[in-house]
C-alpha cells in the first residue's frame, strides 16, 4: 500500500521526520510530495529506509499532492494543511466515493470508551466541508461516520445522534428533527436521537452529526477546554497561597487534560466522501502525531474504509 504524504507548508520537516521514522517501523510505501531538495535536505539527516521512502517533486502544494494520490492506485493521502485547502484541493482533484456531499470529521476524546479496541474517540462530521447541511446530508454523514467508526475502532454498532437542541418546548433545526425520525427508523443505524453540546463531552454517542458551520464551532469550542481550565486555574493561583499550593498539586494533571481534549494530538482526522482514505491532520502536529496519522491511513486502506463508507453512504 502507498500512503502519499504531504510536505508542504510549515508542517514539511516534522512530516518528512515522521514519514522518516515510519519508514523503519512498517512495510509501507512512502511517497513524499514536495520541494524535492528540502525533502532531500532533511532525509539526509534523518534515519529511514530509503527503499520505503519514495520523492515526487512538486510545487503545487496540497493541490499537487492530492493530484499525486489521485494518480496512485490505492493510495491514502496525508496532509497537516489548513482543512479549507484539504477540502477545495480534495473536491477538485479527488473523485467522490458516493453520491453523498464529502464530510470533514474531527475525533474528540471522552471518558466512554468504545469497541473492541476501547476506543475513547467520538466522530464528529461535518467540521466545515460544507457550510449548511440538508436532512438528507444528515442520514448520509451519519452512515458514513457509523461505517468509519465500525472499522476503525472495530465498534460494529455505534451509537449514533444528531446535534439539536430543544427550545420552548420545539426541537430544531428543522433538519435535524427529519434526520433524527429517518434515522430512528433504519435498522442499520442506532440512533439514540438529539444531543447538545454537553452530552459530547460525557460520550453520550460514538458519532455526532450536524452541519459544517455548527461543527466546526463545536469543534473548537471543545479543543479548547482544556486550555481554558488551565489558564483559569493559573489565574486562581495568584490570589492566595493556598491556590498557589493547590496549583502545583494538579498543574500535571491539568496539563494531560489540556492534551486529552486536543484531537490533534492523536494524529488525522478523516474527510469522508472520496474514493481513497484522506486524514488531516494539525499544522501545528508534532512528531508523534504525524506517525499516528500515516499509521491511521495506512489502517483505513487496510480495512477497506472507503467501501464501508460507500456502502454506508448508499443503505
Amino acid at each position: 500500500m502507498t500512503i502519499v504524504i504531504d510536505t508542504s507548508g510549515p508542517a514539511a520537516r516534522a512530516m518528512i521526520e515522521a514519514a522518516s521514522s515510519v519508514s523503519l517501523l512498517r512495510d509501507l510505501d512512502l511517497l513524499l510530495v514536495g520541494d524535492e531538495s528540502e525533502i532531500a535536505a532533511t532525509l539526509e539527516q534523518t534515519s529511514h529506509d530509503p527503499a520505503r521512502l519514495m520523492v515526487r517533486h512538486a510545487t503545487g502544494g496540497t493541490s499537487a499532492a492530492t493530484a499525486v494520490a489521485a494518480q496512485t492506485p490505492g493510495a491514502a493521502l496525508v496532509t497537516a494543511a489548513a482543512a479549507a485547502s484539504v477540502v477545495a484541493a480534495a473536491a477538485k482533484g479527488l473523485t467522490r466515493s458516493a453520491g453523498a456531499r464529502p464530510a470533514l470529521c474531527a475525533v474528540y476524546p471522552t471518558g466512554r470508551r468504545r469497541g473492541a479496541r476501547k476506543d475513547p474517540f467520538v466522530l464528529i462530521l461535518d467540521v466545515g466541508a460544507a457550510f449548511d447541511a440538508s436532512a438528507d446530508d444528515l442520514v448520509a454523514y451519519a452512515r458514513m461516520g457509523a461505517a468509519y467508526a465500525s472499522r476503525i475502532s472495530r465498534n460494529p454498532q455505534p451509537k449514533v445522534a444528531v446535534l439539536a437542541r430543544e427550545i420552548a418546548g420545539k426541537l430544531g433545526p428543522d433538519e435535524a428533527v427529519e434526520a433524527i425520525a429517518r434515522l430512528m427508523d433504519d435498522p442499520s443505524i442506532d440512533c439514540i436521537g438529539a444531543v447538545g453540546g454537553l452530552e459530547i463531552s460525557y460520550g453520550a454517542a460514538d458519532v455526532i452529526v450536524t452541519s459544517g458551520f455548527l461543527g466546526n464551532t463545536v469543534a473548537r469550542l471543545l479543543e479548547g477546554v482544556g486550555s481554558v481550565a488551565e489558564q483559569l486555574a493559573k489565574s486562581a493561583q495568584d490570589s492566595s497561597m493556598r491556590w498557589r499550593m493547590a496549583y502545583k498539586v494538579i498543574e500535571s494533571q491539568l496539563e494531560s487534560m489540556r492534551g486529552l481534549t486536543d484531537w490533534k494530538e492523536y494524529g488525522g482526522a478523516p474527510l469522508l466522501g472520496y474514493d481513497r482514505p484522506v486524514l488531516v491532520t494539525a499544522e501545528n502536529a508534532e512528531h508523534a502525531a504525524l506517525e499516528r496519522a500515516i499509521r491511521l491511513a495506512a489502517k483505513a486502506i487496510r480495512l477497506d474504509v472507503v467501501g464501508a463508507v460507500a456502502h454506508g453512504s448508499q443503505s
